[in-house]
């Protein structure tokens, strides 16, 4: 039972009128939970808004938030502060980097169903943190979260839960809707049919007649500046989509197989993948982030520069293809096959480190029961174009209001977004994430995975720059991977 914060105020009054100094708690013996994480200041303030409320309950808990930079950043700072003692209790992470410490994890396995209590509440999941009916049965705790989003927690070497998850997101097709109207052309939903190059429903048919279309105005197509197509914002994410999506091996939890993409010479099917890549750069079909350089992203050449037609990028930087020179249009990531639908998620979880007490443990894990409740992971996700990572959250009121497209005031009424507005587009946004859930897929975790990302990543960027070979790429990159 959480006890009552008009209880606390009223007790405080009456301590203050007999002269006592202060009541409750001070900072000095509040309970400290360091929390790093990659958020920037706009999405660091609503942890925070959400934290004024926890605090009203739990107001011997204090919560540090502290920006580590990206999460490349965030992995090294953790893995440097642990000879350092200097681990912070909780932080954002992805999987693979879970898998390089596994050894400080905690298993979050005991606080899931856990009757014991903690500063007033009980650490186990509760039903008013999310429920929703399934089936005609009510269901709540890690049945309230979206399957693929717990799941990806339970998938280490280890058995038990590594990681919870925070907010969500999965890459997404933004288009320019103004030209795909003038051409007759729809968002591709293939990227290829061999069987008919006139399938209006692939992407190098519509990369094709883009490509007519910019010539035909005696405009420049490909090379260093000219126009494109598409861009994909991330080289990892395009190597592991595609692989995931033709079946070809990319790492394994299996020691012996271990970054097969460089076994043995190199995996034939995944340099002939990793070919049609470089056949449709040099066509001017596609670019990546990685060509543009460190720091560079193609949602810019899409936005700002309006040199590309189609941006492919996370869900959560949707904020970043807005633009007021057309309208933007948003659709699912192609596939190369449409009966094994496969699209990456991504996006921050959250993981407990066991060099902090059992007391900061137990306070982080409520602060992470209260900012991924359902009210709380609907108003991150309206906010940042992140997916709630609880079913529930789904029907909360202004989260509804948020999927047909408009703000839910105090008054009951509903205010439609401004076209090509941030929250417009997110809306959009929502509204086709909202229907992937089974989409999802998480490669493979193990030590050493974050370097395979990273290196998968560098055999597209090298190849289609022309720095390496696609037989130079691929032993690069295995020889890294086996020797890191």
């Amino acid at each position: 039972m959480k006890k009552s914060s008009k209880f606390v105020s009223l007790m405080c009054g009456a301590l203050l009128a007999l002269g006592v100094a202060s009541c409750g708690p001070t900072d000095d013996d509040r309970i400290k939970v360091t929390f790093w994480h990659t958020m920037g200041q706009a999405n660091e303030a609503l942890v925070e808004d959400m934290l004024k409320e926890f605090y009203a309950e739990h107001s011997g808990i204090v919560v540090e938030l502290v920006n580590r930079g990206g999460y490349d950043q965030l992995r090294d700072a953790i893995n440097q502060s642990f000879p350092a003692g200097t681990t912070p209790t909780m932080a954002f992470c992805y999987p693979d980097h879970v898998a390089d410490y596994m050894e400080y994890a905690v298993d979050l396995t005991s606080y899931v169903n856990s009757t014991e209590e903690f500063d007033g509440e009980t650490l186990g999941f509760s039903f008013d943190d999310g429920h929703h009916v399934e089936e005609g049965v009510e269901v709540s705790g890690v049945d309230d979260y979206v399957d693929a989003y717990w799941e990806e927690g339970t998938q280490y070497a280890n058995e038990g839960i590594y990681s919870a998850a925070f907010s969500k997101s999965t890459e997404v097709l933004f288009y320019n809707v103004d030209v795909f109207k003038e051409l007759k052309l729809t968002p591709p939903t293939i990227w290829d049919n061999p069987d008919d190059p006139d399938d209006p429903t692939s992407f190098t048919y519509v990369a094709r007649k883009l490509r007519e279309y910019v010539e035909g105005e005696g405009l420049e197509w490909g090379g260093d500046d000219g126009y494109r197509a598409l861009g994909y914002d991330s080289d990892d994410n395009l190597y592991i989509s595609f692989s995931e999506q033709l079946g070809i091996p990319y790492t394994s939890m299996d020691e012996t197989e271990h970054y097969p993409f460089g076994a043995n010479g190199g995996n034939a099917e995944a340099k002939n993948m990793v070919q049609t890549v470089k056949n449709w750069y040099d066509q001017g079909y596609i670019i990546t982030g990685g060509v543009l350089g460190e720091g560079s992203y193609t949602s810019t050449l899409f936005a700002e520069d309006e040199k590309i037609f189609m941006s492919i990028g996370s869900s959560g930087g949707t904020r970043y293809n807005i633009t007021n020179s057309f309208e933007v249009g948003v659709a699912k990531v192609p596939q190369w096959n449409l009966d094994n639908v496969k699209t990456i998620s991504q996006g921050p979880s959250i993981c407990f480190f066991n060099t902090a007490s059992e007391e900061q443990l137990n306070a982080a894990w409520l602060v992470y029961r209260h900012i991924t409740n359902s009210a709380n992971t609907a108003s991150y996700a309206i906010s940042t174009g992140y997916s709630p990572v609880r079913i529930s959250s789904y029907d909360v009121a202004k989260y509804k209001a948020h999927l047909e497209g408009g703000e839910l005031k105090e008054d009951g009424t509903t205010v439609p977004y401004a076209v090509n507005s941030e929250r417009w587009l997110q809306s959009k946004v929502a509204n086709i994430t909202m229907t992937m859930d089974n989409d999802y897929f998480v490669s493979p975790v193990f030590k050493g995975s974050a370097v395979a990302r990273i290196q998968v990543g560098s055999i597209i960027t090298d190849v289609l720059t022309g720095v390496k070979t696609i037989d130079e790429a691929f032993t690069s990159a295995y020889t890294i991977c086996t020797y890191a």
